[in-house]
């Protein structure tokens, strides 16, 4: 009696072939969003072609325009209507990612005034909870262009980036006016905000101890403002608010219309051809000579970029070419040599086909244990 044995690779093993022969596009899932001058009245401010970073306009706060009656008080915030400042919503879906989830924010200013003066502001605010700040929101962070990490003379007439990363003018610091004033150097950073909870009395010394971790509070509201002390003196443009989150960017622009620009990404990259077997492994197992046996199935999965046109097999180890000569693979009662190469399923991506094997043992063979591994290899065809 003869005990047999036959295995594919393991599935890490599996052949897996490369081709470059052609590519395919990967739009980059970033948002570019236009915010127009309807949105522009109704939060405090004027939309003006005047002034440009992005698109084809900007966003201007001056003296005249307030107090504003047009004023759209949204209920988010305890103000009354003719507020004289800017107040911009950002138009994001509150509860949606944490405090964590921003790897940064960053706006440009425009004002006609140079150095660290009061200019537009920041502010993040959270999901309210039992202890919180506030009861419309529970804690509030504030990133104020003009208390920045280090001084820097902010060039007038000039759009200027204000970041919490290195990637603006200077990178600014992060305040909670409901634990620490706001205004005070070294304040903690948006770094040290992701690194670990924060007790403001660390930072300053003559307020209480309070350690709160921002990082897993989820976001509600995202806005740009101007104070109301800021409104009879305060003439400046805002445009091109980023905000980058673990999983993508979005890009705020403030435009006079709807019409802004729009930026397009693509990335090319190298279609590929990878299969998984399962099992890992065909056993089979006792056949007495002069008889066959039929195993299987055998699940090919395409699991590549690329259609998947043709799959050959290789034969290894197969020191006595006892499968060479009685092996056969095959689906619906069709069988072929380990060696055909006519199977040309074209498999899509995470499609699968089967195959079963079979095995006839010659009523002369000798006794014993033959071992060899199946190698399939997967192949496209550029189109």
């Amino acid at each position: 009696m003869n005990k047999l044995k036959m295995k594919t690779m393991a599935t890490l093993l599996i052949a897996v072939f490369m081709i470059s022969a052609f590519a395919v596009a990967m739009v980059n899932a970033d948002q570019y969003i236009v915010i127009d001058t309807t949105e522009a009245d109704h939060w405090g401010a004027e939309a003006t072609t005047e002034k440009q970073l992005i698109g084809d306009g900007s966003w201007k706060v001056y003296p005249e325009l307030y107090p504003n009656p047009n004023y759209h008080n949204p209920g988010k915030a305890p103000y009354t209507d003719d507020i004289g400042k800017l107040e911009l919503y950002l138009p994001i879906e509150a509860g949606t990612f944490k405090v964590e989830d921003i790897q940064s924010i960053s706006w440009a200013t425009n004002k006609p005034l140079e150095g660290n003066v009061p200019d537009f502001y920041v502010t993040i605010y959270t999901m309210e909870y039992v202890g919180g700040d506030s009861s419309w929101y529970g804690n509030k962070l504030t990133l104020e262009a003009m208390y920045s990490l280090e001084y820097q003379i902010a060039p007038k007439d000039t759009w200027n980036k204000w970041a919490t990363d290195d990637s603006g003018l200077v990178k600014t610091y992060v305040f909670d006016h409901n634990h620490a004033p706001i205004g005070f150097s070294p304040a903690p950073t948006w770094a040290d905000i992701l690194e670990e909870p924060i007790d403001w009395s660390s930072y300053y010394a003559s307020v209480d101890p309070t350690f709160i971790d921002y990082r897993p509070q989820y976001v509600k509201y995202i806005t740009v403002s101007t104070s109301i002390g800021m409104a009879p003196t305060f003439t400046g443009f805002v445009d091109a608010i980023i905000l980058t989150l673990t999983d993508g960017v979005t890009t705020f622009d403030l435009e006079t219309s709807s019409s802004g620009g729009l930026p397009i990404k693509a990335t090319s990259v190298d279609a590929t051809v990878s299969i998984s077997i399962t099992p890992p492994e065909m056993d089979f197992d006792d056949i007495i000579a002069g008889h066959d046996k039929t195993i299987g199935p055998i699940t090919i999965k395409n699991t590549g970029t690329a259609v998947c046109e043709q799959i050959t097999v290789e034969l290894l180890g197969d020191t006595d070419e006892f499968y060479q000569k009685n092996l056969k693979l095959g689906a619906g009662g069709t069988w072929y040599s380990y060696a055909y190469t006519g199977w040309k399923p074209k498999l899509a991506e995470g499609q699968t086909t089967q195959l079963n094997l079979k095995l006839s043992v010659p009523w002369n063979n000798p006794s014993g244990e033959y071992t060899g591994t199946l190698v399939f290899w997967a192949e496209a065809v550029a189109p």
